[in-house]
């Protein structure tokens, strides 16, 4: 979507396109620039939705996936437990096995799994109970996980944390740097090393190993 520029804008479309007829739910994610819509396939269609964001509420639209089409035939879950692509691949087997399930995609970065089915045949909780079965955990996922999924802000919380411990570690790194290597130029004048546990291990080599460590 575009045009949007606060979460002003975020709730005016949230709050209109809720209302639209066979509208179950909408999630909207400032930061991607993107929404989730849930509705009954029935009603409304997703053309239909996108042009009324375009036409009706001045948000120019494009549509993505259309696959998110149903709130009674296609659920999200939360995984737990996922170390490698094995895991989803003997998470997405065994679900597809069960009769009624029309198909199971399982994202190892997300760990998150998109299953649709037949409700007349199979429900949600007889899909977690197949996954809970293999060892692994299983929970729907909620609005807050949706807009997480959409707006990256576990990746963003992450990328955060890492800059804050670069910047920790890297600062105290130049400053010995600039100290023992430009002013005193230790690595040339081995008699301006300071020995620490051993001959061989200086100061500042050894401060810098404890700080670059982190970083690495």
């Amino acid at each position: 979507m575009e045009g949007m520029t606060c979460a002003s804008c975020v709730q005016y479309i949230e709050r209109n396109v809720a209302k639209v007829e066979g509208v179950h739910s909408i999630v909207v994610a400032l930061i991607a620039a993107k929404a989730e819509v849930i509705y009954d396939n029935r009603l409304t269609s997703s053309d239909a939705i996108a042009e009324h964001m375009t036409d009706e509420l001045g948000y120019k639209t494009t549509l993505l996936d259309s696959g998110l089409i149903s709130n009674y035939n296609k659920i999200q879950l939360i995984l737990g437990s996922l170390c490698s692509e094995n895991d989803a691949t003997r998470i997405e087997s065994h679900v597809l096995s069960k009769t009624g399930v029309d198909s199971c995609n399982v994202s190892l970065a997300t760990s998150m799994a998109i299953v649709e089915f037949s409700p007349q045949t199979i429900g949600p909780r007889d899909i977690i109970n197949v996954i809970e079965a293999l060892g692994y955990t299983a929970d729907l996922a909620t609005r807050d996980d949706k807009l997480k999924r959409l707006d990256h802000s576990e990746d963003v919380e992450k990328w955060k944390n890492t800059l804050l411990i670069s910047l920790v570690c890297g600062v105290p790194v130049m400053i010995i740097m600039i100290i023992f290597h430009w002013i005193l130029h230790t690595p040339m004048r081995p008699e301006r090393q300071t020995p620490i546990f051993t001959p061989a291990l200086s100061l500042d080599n050894f401060l810098l190993l404890i700080l670059c460590t982190p970083v690495q």
